[in-house]
């Protein structure tokens, strides 16, 4: 092959369009903030005094994070699939935590890669130091 015909190729590959980033997998993002919501609804019936009261904080801004994707889907003119919480099986109430911290630092990462995003970053921005200060609530009632 004559070296121009390959630096040609070459050309054609770097040059080439490449596939739009499909960006989030919006109804993953909504089945996990709609776990979140189920079990910190079911936090706040099953625990006593301060720790009820910081579920249902919880519980109220998880709400406003489902409200948050479902109104990002719709900017990008998509259907949002279920966004209602998700209920819980009776569980130990320190094991609903536990799975609760995790399911919010998850959720913290995956907001934060989406930071650049032209679009959405800003949102993405603030959704994931919310799920940050959950997951320090959520250590907190552990520990208390």
């Amino acid at each position: 092959m004559e070296w121009r015909e390959k630096e040609r190729q070459v050309w054609q590959r770097v040059l080439a369009p490449t596939a739009p980033d499909p960006g989030p997998d919006w109804q993953e993002l909504l089945n996990q903030a709609a776990q979140s919501a189920g079990a910190y609804r079911y936090l706040a019936g099953a625990l006593p005094g301060k720790r009820r009261e910081t579920a249902g904080q919880l519980y109220r801004e998880s709400l406003e994070t489902l409200a948050c994707l479902r109104g990002l889907c719709r900017l990008q003119g998509r259907e949002p699939g279920r966004t209602e919480p998700v209920p819980v099986s009776p569980a130990p109430a320190e094991r609903v935590l536990a799975a609760a911290y995790h399911r919010a630092r998850r959720a913290a990462a995956e907001y934060t890669a989406r930071w650049g995003e032209p679009e959405w970053g800003c949102v993405f921005r603030e959704l994931s130091r919310r799920e940050e200060r959950h997951c320090l609530l959520l250590a907190l009632m552990m520990g208390s």
